[in-house]
């Protein structure tokens, strides 16, 4: 397991993310991210989802030291402009 490594000087964790047979193709942009919830979608750099119709690769934004509230949030948007959201606790990683 590597934990958060400090990359452009924020600290990240490489995380692939898989999902459901053809739903690749009906995300327009995904992200990943741990801490607190984000607000808005970034339009571009650390945490955005990019790959191909097989697996997404991320540099996920970590903080430096975590807390017990932090979870790892997945925010997806569709071509359709519908987003979605889930979390998960931290200690599952």
């Amino acid at each position: 397991d590597l934990g958060p490594y400090l990359h452009d000087v924020i600290y990240v964790k490489d995380c692939r993310v898989d999902f459901c047979e053809g739903c690749i193709s009906r995300i327009r942009q995904a992200y990943l991210v741990a801490g607190p919830a984000p607000q808005e979608f970034p339009v571009e750099g650390d945490g955005v989802l990019h790959g191909s119709d097989y697996a997404l690769h991320v540099h996920a934004a970590f903080p430096e030291e975590t807390r017990e509230e932090d979870r790892l949030w997945l925010l997806v948007e569709t071509w359709d402009g519908e987003r979605s959201q889930a979390s998960w606790p931290l200690d599952f990683l």
